[in-house]
């Protein structure tokens, strides 16, 4: 048997930091938004025992290091079945960019393999399963637009955001979330107002909702190549535009598909760019063989 799940991405229309757990972990309030831009991830049982797992690109592990491969063992750990999977993941979300690229990728194997295997896990269960493997895995699993709390397993999904044409654009520098949470801890950062947030998106005003992205990465940051490309998306007046999560990637956010793509398009030549909308869903199997 085979099945083919598309696993989004997503961006943070707010982003605020709200301290620490004894345990060490960063507690943060957010609102997360999944979009078209996807991994596509394919599971296949074809008898063999173990879990195996190819990908795209060249660059990223295979074994116990990926989250995808991390994922498959804490599933068969839970369920008690033998590991017998092999999974390829067509990369297209970019790394190190805070897109959730790689818990995308674990979400999509969580939801694979309760599909490969009837096992008929709740989304709830799958969510503490998520949880195992990375803090943003359960909101990828869920999808939509959702104000995520506590280190991301803490998920309430809200009214989705209005249509609109999102343009994100990954500098080619990389962040990594431990030297993004070093510097957000060591600065004080403006507090988006999420209630502001959330009520914009439930009255469907797309121009509020731009005006309102925060970002408290984005401002501990401040990297170069991040300004210098939200300052050429401003040329095109979007609704708004930030950097996601820990970064690098940057959206903007738009009401016209036409302006949409000629910031895409712009911005194409010097930066890895994409044209997406929002889903209002999250890993999803769209092919079973």
């Amino acid at each position: 048997m085979k099945l083919v799940v598309d696993a989004p991405a997503k961006i943070n229309l707010t982003l605020n930091m709200e301290g620490r757990r004894e345990d060490g972990y960063h507690l943060l309030s957010s609102v997360f938004q999944a979009i078209s831009l996807s991994d596509t991830v394919t599971l296949t049982d074809d008898g063999a025992q173990g879990i195996t797992l190819s990908m795209t690109d060249p660059a990223l592990p295979c074994d116990s290091r990926n989250t995808a491969y991390k994922a498959a063992q804490v599933f068969y750990e839970y369920t008690g079945i033998t590991p017998c999977v092999s999974i390829y993941v067509e990369k297209r979300i970019p790394q190190q960019a805070g897109l959730g690229g790689g818990s995308s990728d674990a979400a999509g194997v969580l939801v694979g393999l309760n599909a490969l295997h009837h096992t008929e896990l709740s989304l709830e269960t799958l969510c503490e399963l998520g949880e195992k493997v990375g803090a943003d895995v359960p909101f990828c699993i869920v999808g939509g637009t959702a104000m995520v709390t506590g280190i991301g397993e803490i998920i309430e999904p809200i009214t989705p955001l209005s249509a609109c044409h999102i343009v994100v654009a990954k500098p080619a520098v990389g962040i990594s979330t431990a030297q993004a949470y070093r510097a957000v801890d060591s600065v004080d950062t403006v507090r988006a107002d999420q209630a502001a947030m959330r009520a914009a998106i439930e009255n469907g005003d797309l121009a509020a909702v731009g005006g309102l992205l925060s970002n408290a990465f984005e401002q501990a940051l401040a990297i170069p190549e991040v300004e210098e490309v939200l300052t050429k998306m401003r040329t095109f007046s979007p609704l708004g535009c930030r950097m996601s999560g820990s970064g690098s990637a940057v959206y903007a956010l738009f009401d016209d598909a036409q302006t949409a793509s000629l910031c895409a398009h712009s911005l194409s030549s010097a930066v890895q760019s994409y044209e997406c909308v929002p889903l209002n869903s999250g890993a999803t199997i769209i092919k079973t063989e």
